[in-house]
């Protein structure tokens, strides 16, 4: 399908398995079950949906990739200022 709609430029799948690993290393349990919960109750959906209607990440697993960018930034983040922890 992505041969003919804008997609993200990182397949669905590595998308995933990259938000699969961030939430395998959560700590904290109560933030784990949280972030579990939303992760579920979008399913496969969420390979599909864009991140916004215009502009933003506006195209197929659009929001994915906002996650994964997100993410990334996060982790940039926390790397930069020691007094944050990861979770």
């Amino acid at each position: 399908m992505t041969e003919f709609i804008r997609a993200a430029p990182v397949s669905p799948m590595d998308l995933i398995h990259t938000i699969n690993g961030v939430m395998a290393s959560i700590t904290n349990e109560a933030v784990k079950s949280i972030v579990s919960f939303c992760m579920n109750k979008a399913g496969e959906k969420l390979s599909h949906y864009p991140a916004a209607k215009t502009h933003h990440h506006a195209y197929f697993a659009g929001l994915e990739y906002h996650i994964v960018r997100m993410l990334e930034i996060g982790e940039f983040i926390c790397k930069q200022r020691s007094f944050l922890i990861r979770i």
